[in-house]
């Protein structure tokens, strides 16, 4: 559970999702909202709900007397100003990551250079590294991936000597 709990604070971190839309940004605009927008509601869900992301939604609807079996029902007088409370601070919560996310956004997308952003994860590799990398030579999804590479070659390279 602990090392469950760190990859997700690790992933979600705020430099690893500035990197993600830094990425984003080299190619268009859509792309880095679109993003930001998947990206952001994934964290949202795990850091403010405490649930998978794709065990939640946003808008969390609860019901008094839906207990666990065993567990008695709460008090109307307990239940909703409880409720009340744990939306108004989930509401906090999502609007300062919302003015967070915009923040690192507008600063990405006004940034001059913002297409010149590379690190090792979108640059290609080179010709050499297919052939001799374990990623690409130890897996059968990588020597895929290199056979097909080659047979591309090979159509392009009788492309161009057809002209």
């Amino acid at each position: 559970e602990s090392a469950y709990r760190e990859a997700w604070d690790v992933f979600f971190s705020k430099d690893h999702l500035k990197t993600i839309l830094r990425r984003a940004a080299t190619r268009d605009r859509p792309r880095m909202r679109f993003k930001l927008q998947w990206v952001y509601q994934f964290y949202l869900l795990w850091s403010v709900e405490g649930v998978h992301p794709l065990e939640g939604g946003i808008v969390r609807r609860k019901f008094r007397r839906d207990r666990r079996p065993g567990m008695k029902i709460e008090s109307p007088f307990v239940f909703y100003p409880k409720f009340a409370l744990e939306t108004v601070v989930k509401t906090a919560k999502y609007t300062a990551a919302l003015v967070n996310a915009m923040t690192m956004y507008w600063s990405i997308q006004l940034d001059p250079k913002r297409h010149e952003y590379t690190d090792l994860a979108i640059t290609p590799p080179q010709d050499d590294e297919m052939e001799e990398l374990a990623l690409f030579q130890d897996t059968a999804g990588g020597t895929e991936a290199v056979d097909k590479m080659h047979r591309q070659d090979a159509i392009k390279q009788a492309a161009i000597a057809a002209e």
